[in-house]
């Protein structure tokens, strides 16, 4: 079966990443089937350098595999996890590494009705939700000294953006128009 979007009568692409070393010239390619079919998106590297980390998305874009490969050899070192929706999965960002937490990272998603930080462990398993409630976060703009998540967010009123400081316990530590907060 051919996906949506190639002109009648062609193929679809097939896609490949690259990676070069500019210190030995070298050229490796992400290890990759081409009869998957599947969209490769929100290509981040780790902070290392060591790995990349891929968002694979099926064709019907019903299930993404957050996927990390060894950049040395372009071999999948793990497949992270698998998220699923009958209708829509839409990764619109990378994982975000929360500096000094040995590879941990915060990844955005709407499983729970809004779109909300989660913190996964380097090996892929979930530890919790770190953002919750009634509004959808938009952004995280980076980390404190304490590695608290500066987010975006709506509240109240989802026409309004508002910066708000979450712990990795998934606390509000502080929200910006907030009373006596800020």
């Amino acid at each position: 079966v051919h996906g949506r979007y190639p002109m009648a009568g062609r193929a679809d692409s097939v896609v490949t990443i690259g990676v070069y070393d500019s210190t030995d010239h070298s050229l490796r390619y992400l290890e990759n089937d081409p009869k998957a079919d599947l969209y490769w998106t929100n290509v981040t590297f780790s902070p290392d350098g060591a790995q990349i980390y891929v968002a694979l998305v099926t064709r019907s874009q019903d299930k993404m595999t957050l996927t990390r490969f060894d950049v040395a050899t372009g071999k999948v070192d793990k497949e992270l996890f698998v998220e699923t929706d009958p209708q829509w999965v839409e990764p619109t960002q990378g994982p975000i590494f929360v500096p000094g937490m040995a590879g941990n990272f915060l990844w955005f998603s709407p499983r729970d009705g809004y779109r909300h930080l989660y913190l996964y462990a380097a090996d892929g398993r979930l530890i919790r939700q770190v953002t919750r409630g009634p509004a959808d976060v938009r952004s995280c703009l980076g980390f404190t000294f304490d590695n608290r998540a500066l987010v975006t967010a709506s509240a109240d009123d989802p026409c309004q953006m508002h910066l708000w400081a979450v712990d990795m316990e998934g606390h509000v530590v502080w929200r910006q128009g907030t009373r006596g907060g800020g």
